[in-house]
């Protein structure tokens, strides 16, 4: 976005972009199993109350997981 606000070109810059998701895409792809498998072995073997699956589990694997 600096780039295209500087004078580049439009179509160029959005070429880029679309590749830049995909390269992101197919680094997720190999890294979410990884993840989900570390936010799993944190809930032990049995399932957790609602609240406590939903704030641990629930929502990271239907939003986005962000491990930090």
């Amino acid at each position: 976005m600096h780039a295209e606000a500087l004078g580049a070109d439009p179509t160029t810059i959005a070429s880029l972009m679309i590749g830049s998701e995909l390269l992101d895409y197919a680094g997720q792809k190999f890294q979410t199993p990884v993840e989900m498998s570390q936010l799993w072995s944190k809930l032990g073997p049995r399932r957790p109350a609602t609240e406590d699956w939903w704030n641990n589990w629930g929502s990271q694997i239907t939003y986005r997981i962000t491990l930090g």
